[in-house]
C-alpha cells in the first residue's frame, strides 16, 4: 500500500503530475520493482514447466518497465504540457 502512495499523490492536485511529487513517484516505482525482484522465488513457488518460465519472463518484463518508468520522473524525463482548460 505504501509503495503506491507516491503514484497516488501525482493525482491529488489540481495541476496534473506536479513536479513536487516526482521524487516520491520515482521512489514508489523503484520500490515496487525491487520488491518484486526480492520476492521472485516466493512468487514462483509451486510453479513448474512452461507456466513457471512464462511467469518468470513476465516478472522480468514488469520489473524492467517499472525501473524505466521511474526514470520518467528525473529532470528532463518527460514534458508535462500546460493544461488546455486554462
Amino acid at each position: 500500500e505504501a509503495y503506491f502512495q507516491g503514484l497516488v499523490d501525482l493525482f491529488g492536485y489540481v495541476e496534473p503530475v506536479p513536479a513536487c511529487e516526482w521524487d516520491n513517484a520515482r521512489s514508489s516505482l523503484q520500490m515496487l520493482s525491487k520488491t518484486l525482484k526480492e520476492r521472485e522465488l516466493m512468487l514462483m513457488m509451486g510453479l513448474t514447466g512452461d507456466f513457471r518460465y512464462k511467469t518468470q519472463s513476465s516478472l522480468l518484463v514488469v520489473t524492467e518497465r517499472l525501473e524505466k518508468a521511474a526514470k520518467l520522473f528525473l529532470p528532463g524525463g518527460f514534458y508535462m504540457p500546460a493544461d488546455p482548460r486554462d
